[in-house]
């Protein structure tokens, strides 16, 4: 690094493709995600199905983070943010879990798949972060693919589509809080845990 805190640009293709590959093993652990969660909210209410995942993931955010973090582990530069965005985050899983009861998983993962184009579109306002046109060309062709599946009088349940739209909202609230809380002087361990505690205090109670 330079001495005026710059990263050398040698640099930045490294962290690009670290960011893609990181990026495509989400996806795969969402999809793999998406498919229990269709089985599990076939046979048990919505709020408990949330609750053991949000349980689970915050067991294992303090067991890693925890020992070493401690109470700065709960600490954020803003409260009411990182409030909202775990509860963007609750939301999001409870409309998508709503959504499996009613629609296929190949169906309903490809509508809320329109979420990074609303991303885009509002990262610009919100974020002041430049979008290339190859991110516009991803996003397109992406969205594309949403009409393809979800066009009208395809048969899918009205209120399942209802559901995943509420999903793509509130996905997408839910990334730009998050990148709005990753940049400085915010921890990313921080900005995991947060939506952890606040999405289980928001589903415990309605299981």
């Amino acid at each position: 690094m330079s001495a005026d805190g710059a990263r050398p640009k040698d640099d930045l293709p490294r962290g690009n493709l670290l960011g893609i590959g990181l990026a495509l093993a989400a996806t795969m652990v969402f999809a793999c995600l998406d498919t229990i969660t269709k089985q599990l909210v076939m046979v048990h209410d919505v709020p408990l199905v949330a609750a053991i995942r949000y349980a689970i993931q915050l067991v294992l955010i303090v067991a890693i983070f925890g020992p070493r973090q401690r109470e700065e582990l709960i600490k954020a530069r803003s409260p009411i943010l990182a409030l909202v965005r775990g509860l963007c985050l609750a939301a999001s899983a409870g409309f998508m879990s709503l959504a499996l009861q009613r629609m296929p998983v190949a169906e309903t993962t490809a509508i809320i798949y329109a979420a990074p184009l609303l991303v885009l579109l509002l990262s610009g306002p919100f974020l002041s972060e430049h979008v290339g046109m190859l991110a516009w060309m991803g996003a397109a062709g992406g969205f594309i693919g949403v009409l393809l599946v979800a066009r009208p009088g395809s048969g899918l349940d009205a209120l399942g589509l209802l559901f995943a739209s509420a999903n793509v909202v509130t996905s997408a609230v839910y990334y730009l809080l998050s990148r709005h809380l990753r940049r400085p002087r915010v921890s990313h361990r921080r900005s995991l845990q947060h939506p952890e505690v606040r999405g289980q205090k928001t589903v415990v109670p309605m299981t």
